[in-house]
């Protein structure tokens, strides 16, 4: 039983170094094309029971997000993590995709075609606001131009 524990855990190993480097892949063409714009799908929404001081269970919901964004100095795939009840920016933990758990990276792969359409989405509202707003500046420019002769 040992030996087939010794190869399944050999191979579950293997084919968890796959996932996290096909993870790599798609982030870093995702970083190539410089894009700029944060997405979010959600990727797990379950119960969790906790025991308080007094004896009694809580229920709190479990929220997972996959994302896409800068975390510290870097782009990448992220994982939001937390309650929903507690949903805020100091109470979710955040960390790049590529250094989940292992069921959280393979729950991801079946969202990821979620989250790139999401950024695109998000990409091409982004072009529509720039586009918009460099013609506005160009007007701005032009107008400040002819009052500088």
């Amino acid at each position: 039983m040992l030996d087939k524990l010794a190869s399944l855990s050999k191979s579950l190993n293997e084919a968890s170094d796959e996932l996290t480097g096909q993870i790599g892949h798609i982030e870093a063409v995702l970083s190539d094309l410089r894009l700029g714009v944060w997405a979010w799908v959600d990727l797990i929404e379950e119960p969790v029971y906790e025991k308080q001081d007094d004896g009694k269970h809580m229920q709190f919901t479990r929220k997972v997000q996959l994302g896409y964004g800068k975390n510290g100095r870097a782009w990448g795939l992220l994982i939001a993590e937390g309650y929903d009840e507690f949903w805020e920016e100091d109470r979710v933990k955040v960390t790049f995709l590529r250094d989940a758990p292992r069921d959280v990276r393979v729950a991801a792969v079946d969202k990821m075609p979620d989250l790139l359409e999401q950024i695109a989405d998000k990409t091409a509202k982004a072009l529509e606001e720039v586009t918009e707003k460099a013609a506005k500046a160009k007007e701005i420019a032009t107008a400040v131009g002819k009052k500088r002769h």
